[in-house]
């Protein structure tokens, strides 16, 4: 069963999030398993009521289809959103243009820049 939950373990957060020159005080990492096994990662970020997708990473993902890495890709972007809403975000951004083609087929709007939507295209209110 597949689980994505921030990580706990600070020191941990730190590595990850050091080259992107981040901390956990200043973003966080949610982390992506499957009975334990690691499948991968997004790191996000606040900023005033903007969720940032600062990197996603999948492991292994040069071996695998194009379609299985785009449902974990799609699986990450929502835990991303989903926490980013629960923390006051109404927008979504990204600081890069390297996920803008998957984004852009998700609904998201892309420049050469970044890629952007509100946070009602991920997060559903009823």
């Amino acid at each position: 069963m597949l689980e994505i939950l921030p990580v706990e373990n600070k020191e941990k957060e730190a590595e990850l999030l050091l080259p992107l020159n981040e901390t956990p005080d200043t973003a966080r990492i949610l982390f992506m398993q499957d009975g334990g096994e690691d499948i991968g990662f997004v790191a996000v970020k606040l900023i005033g009521s903007t969720l940032v997708y600062l990197k996603f990473e999948i492991y292994g993902s040069e071996n695998m289809m194009p379609f299985e890495k785009d449902i974990y890709m799609d699986i990450l972007m929502r835990a991303g959103a989903s926490y980013g809403e629960n923390h006051g975000a109404d927008s979504i951004e990204t600081l890069g243009n390297q996920y803008n083609d998957f984004l852009k087929k998700k609904g998201f709007k892309t420049d050469f820049s970044h890629a952007f939507a509100p946070m009602s295209l991920i997060v559903h209110y009823e």
